[in-house]
């Protein structure tokens, strides 16, 4: 859990932020990762600042193989809703890949 993370949650209400960090405390699949045997997608905003997502990326597809990064210019947190006809290029030429 990044300190960055847990510096945007401390003004959560107590409750959620404990909730939070119950719910994640120590979960870390990052030497799992290269066990997923599907090709994997992976899809952020440039301009997300909701989460570290270029730290999380970038590490996602180092460790899974056969995956695809894409980044899309001028997104926040929501792609699929802030840039819908390039966030749709992308994932169906993903899919048809796979067909």
């Amino acid at each position: 859990l990044s300190k960055w993370e847990i510096e945007r949650k401390k003004d959560l209400p107590t409750y959620m932020g404990v909730n939070f960090l119950k719910a994640i405390g120590d979960w870390d699949v990052v030497e799992q990762l290269h066990e997923i045997k599907v090709p994997t997608l992976i899809v952020f905003g440039e301009k997300d600042t909701l989460t570290d997502m270029t730290q999380y990326s970038n590490l996602l597809n180092e460790k899974i193989p056969n995956s695809r990064l894409e980044i899309i210019k001028n997104a926040g947190h929501g792609p699929p809703t802030e840039q819908t006809d390039e966030y749709n290029k992308i994932t169906s030429e993903f899919i048809k890949k796979y067909e």
